[in-house]
């Protein structure tokens, strides 16, 4: 193949490779024989995001009442809560300071973020 043939063919390719996903933002539909291809599809389903409070609405930082200088660095099961049982576990944590703790969870689906409910959680003090 000479120099001249693979500059075509290799201008052909991304032309290809850019019509797909362009023709798909631009119309919502694929075109036959050049699917929009999408990098991330489904990443990041199931994450949640979790926020504690205290019941005058202030707000609680867990890797602070772990000991945990960043959340980058906090272990799997204070950094990803992804149900319900592992946030209220979390928010225990808070219960000798605060009588009451607030949790508000929102999780990640293919339609969208999607509140989950949690009970606030009834701190028991002596």
């Amino acid at each position: 193949m000479s120099l001249h043939h693979a500059t075509v063919a290799s201008a052909l390719a991304v032309v290809a490779m850019l019509t797909g996903p362009t023709w798909f933002v631009a119309t919502g539909d694929e075109l036959r024989g050049l699917p929009a291809w999408r990098m991330f599809e489904d990443a990041g389903l199931g994450v949640c995001d979790v926020q504690f409070a205290d019941e005058t609405g202030r707000a609680l930082d867990r890797y602070r009442a772990h000991g945990v200088p960043h959340r980058f660095v906090a272990p799997d099961a204070l950094f990803a809560l992804d149900d319900p049982e592992a946030a209220r576990g979390v928010a225990r944590s808070f219960c000798p300071e605060v009588d009451r703790v607030d949790i508000t969870m929102r999780c990640a689906t293919p339609e969208g973020w999607r509140p989950q409910p949690v009970a606030p959680l009834r701190c028991s003090r002596p």
